[in-house]
C-alpha cells in the first residue's frame, strides 16, 4: 500500500468546493529557463492547487510540462524527454501540444 499524506489537504471533495479546467497548452515560441509563468487569472481561479499535464508531443518527439508550485501562481518547466532536464532558454517549443487538468479555487 503506498504511504498517502493528508496534511493540509481536503482529501475528498465530494462538496464541488473546487473548480477544474481542463485545457490544451502550447508550448512557448521561445522558452524562458525556470518556465512559462502562469496564473489563476490565466485559468480564471482565484488560487491553483494542482496542474496536470499529458506528455507534449510535435507529433514526433516529446517533452514533458510539469507544474512548479509559488505564491502567486507557479510556472510550467518544459523537460526534455530522454534526460528530464529542463529545456534550454531560447528553444521554440510552439510545435509542441499538450492536454491539462487544473483544479483549485
Amino acid at each position: 500500500m503506498p504511504t498517502i499524506d493528508k496534511t493540509g489537504l481536503q482529501y475528498h471533495d465530494s462538496s464541488a468546493a473546487r473548480i477544474r479546467k481542463i485545457g490544451g497548452y502550447v508550448g512557448p515560441a521561445s522558452y524562458v529557463s525556470g518556465g512559462d509563468p502562469i496564473t489563476p487569472a490565466d485559468l480564471g481561479m482565484g488560487r491553483i492547487e494542482l496542474m496536470l499535464f499529458t506528455p507534449a508531443t510535435n507529433g514526433t518527439l516529446f517533452t514533458y510540462p510539469v507544474w512548479v508550485p509559488s505564491a502567486t501562481g507557479g510556472t510550467v518547466k518544459w523537460l526534455v524527454g530522454t534526460t528530464g532536464v529542463e529545456v534550454a532558454g531560447g528553444v521554440n517549443l510552439s510545435a509542441y501540444t499538450a492536454r491539462f487538468e487544473a483544479i483549485g479555487k
